[in-house]
């Protein structure tokens, strides 16, 4: 996909036309902004809410797609999607340049560094919820009164519509009834040893037990890099969407319905 003997010539000087576009869950901000710095492309970066995990099937992929069309794609190379497949929330999803996605079930598997050390994590230990730096930044102000509260209400209504409230608000801010486990992810972003004492507290407070695991940036690298090898990544090019494969590839090609 990516070819660097392109060029254009730019105030008397020869500059890379690899320029990519990120569209991604604000979650992931800290590693990729740190990937991208580390990248040889230069990389536009957009971050949406993390609550739009949590509208559901139907209403994430129309607010992605329309994040989508108003990108001027002829600034760049490829748009590289900051998302797993999260509840099929990117399925349908086109461009008229390529979208690159991680071949991930969600953001677990980018922190972690690939779908097979999430799912051997996962089959191991059961009942995990899963904390990074990232997710404790948007998370830590919380508390239940707020949660509730006919604010915020309002402001899910505002932005996501009467039908999806209720489903956002449950699946929210209810997660405990369903985990016995946290596992915080150190992808060495933050203050990690106030991430980890929040994190170990939060499992005292709750009753579960606490886990501590290596994340890793590899997947971040690569997706900014341009290595998007075919084992972690899936390429949609114009013409083509996404869908789930419900095998271990996760994702699979399928053609636009006219």
């Amino acid at each position: 996909m990516t070819d660097k003997s392109e060029q254009r010539t730019q105030f008397g000087m020869q500059v890379l036309t690899e320029r990519y576009i990120v569209v991604a869950c604000e979650v992931v901000y800290k590693e990729l902004c740190a990937c991208a710095a580390e990248s040889d492309n230069p990389v536009d970066m957009i971050f949406l809410d993390q609550a739009l995990h949590s509208v559901g099937s139907k209403q994430m992929p129309i607010a992605l797609q329309a994040r989508l069309d108003e990108i001027d794609t002829s600034r760049y190379k490829a748009i590289l999607l900051g998302y797993g497949l999260c509840n099929n929330g990117i399925c349908g999803l086109t461009a008229d340049i390529p979208i690159v996605i991680p071949r991930a079930h969600d953001c677990i598997t980018l922190f972690m560094g690939s779908k097979e050390a999430y799912r051997d994590y996962f089959d191991a230990n059961p009942g995990s919820y899963y904390a990074t730096s990232g997710w404790l930044e948007l998370n830590n102000d919380r508390d239940t009164d707020d949660m509730f509260s006919e604010e915020k209400r309002r402001e899910f209504l505002e932005q996501y519509g009467e039908d999806e409230v209720d489903y956002l608000m449950e699946t929210l801010f209810s997660f405990e009834k369903y985990y016995t486990n946290y596992c915080f992810i150190n992808t060495g972003m933050g203050n990690v040893e106030a991430n980890r004492q929040n994190v170990m507290r939060r499992a005292a407070d709750a009753g579960w037990g606490f886990d501590e695991i290596a994340g890793s940036h590899r997947l971040f690298q690569d997706m900014v890099d341009g290595n998007w090898n075919d084992e972690d990544f899936l390429v949609i090019e114009p013409g083509s969407t996404v869908a789930p494969s419900y095998k271990d590839d996760v994702l699979k090609l399928v053609s636009v319905p006219e």
